[in-house]
């Protein structure tokens, strides 16, 4: 479980957006059908960009001083940042075009994702999908996906933005459906006050009571974690994590999980049952502090969550309500937060 959660909430900042603005007008020779899209100059801090983008860092020419890529049926290919214009391209998509707008002048990269990629991404992050119903009284039994036009992100010297833009439902789908999907609805995260301020990875993200039952399957991170039979452990981890729920690592490969289930007991037997069918099983340490349920791989995890000591947000600035928090000590901090009902993301590199 160490890496799977990060992974899984680090590709949700994977919305991008291209522009001829500030790196070039790349967009105009890549692939129509493009699932996203990506180009940048090669002095700015690209390789974070990149890798929150598409998953990875291409491979760039020494010599070159910008580059694009473009994610096509599931591949990278790189994009020609000159030469002759193709009759169709992605710069003719008046999706591309609508996002191309949300990125601020001097952008030093831009990116765009195609909005149903964007939505299968945030499906695949636990709790950040929830199902709201459209009335009390229900007129229909389907449930109203989450929708977006297109996603846009851009590149500064100070980090990375990116928005999403939301598909509203008409009038007619929502009276023939039950419930519509939304993301989730920001908290305050409150764990920063009580997480060690050495810790050097946090996720923190709020989790509904079946944010993983109700999960088309479970995130391929996730399930690669797990032997032998599946079909319990979506329902193991819902009793584990509730809440407000943080995951963190320290020094020595330290890993601590802090959460806030209902029922402490069936949470502490639900871990266990997790723990034995874990390919590379670890001995936990376990306690109850105020209500929180925390597990951690050393005693000395406990110990520093509960201490006195030190906390992380005497070091972290946050804004007050957030839909998610990624912190990697001495890289950056990232979180997701709401534009009216457009998802948005904020990236800070550390200094």
């Amino acid at each position: 479980m160490r890496r799977a959660l990060p992974l899984a909430l680090v590709t949700l900042v994977a919305a991008g957006c291209g522009s001829q603005r500030a790196p070039g007008g790349a967009a105009a020779y890549a692939p129509p059908d493009a699932q996203a899209f990506i180009a940048f100059r090669t002095d700015a801090n690209w390789q974070p960009f990149a890798r929150f983008v598409l998953g990875r860092v291409p491979r760039v020419a020494k010599d070159a001083h910008q580059a694009a890529f473009a994610l096509v049926r599931g591949r990278v290919v790189a994009v020609p940042t000159t030469g002759t214009r193709p009759a169709r391209a992605l710069a003719d998509d008046a999706r591309y075009r609508a996002a191309l707008e949300a990125v601020p002048h001097g952008a030093r990269g831009v990116a765009y994702v195609r909005g149903d990629v964007a939505a299968a991404r945030l499906q695949g992050i636990p709790g950040f999908v929830v199902a709201v119903p459209t009335t009390l009284r229900r007129r229909g039994q389907s449930i109203g996906p989450l929708r977006f036009h297109w996603g846009a992100a851009w590149l500064t010297k100070d980090g990375v933005g990116a928005r999403l833009s939301s598909v509203r439902a008409t009038r007619a789908e929502t009276d023939a459906q039950s419930a519509v999907e939304q993301v989730a609805q920001p908290y305050a995260p409150a764990l920063f006050d009580e997480i060690p301020a050495d810790a050097q990875f946090v996720l923190d993200l709020h989790l509904a009571q079946s944010s993983f039952t109700v999960m088309p399957k479970l995130p391929a991170q996730i399930a690669a974690l797990f032997s032998g039979d599946l079909i319990g452990v979506p329902g193991e981890l819902d009793e584990v994590m509730q809440g407000e729920t943080a995951l963190y690592t320290r020094a020595g490969g330290e890993l601590t999980l802090v959460t806030q289930p209902s029922d402490t007991l069936t949470a502490r037997k639900a871990l266990g049952e997790l723990t034995a069918s874990l390919k590379a099983a670890r001995s936990l340490h376990v306690a109850t502090i105020g209500g929180q349920f925390v597990a951690s791989t050393s005693a000395a995890g406990i110990d520093a969550f509960r201490g006195g000591g030190p906390k992380l947000s005497a070091g972290v600035e946050l804004p007050g309500q957030v839909t998610a928090v990624v912190y990697a000590a001495h890289r950056y901090i990232a979180w997701g937060g709401l534009q009216g009902s457009d998802p948005t993301f904020t990236v800070r590199f550390s200094r």
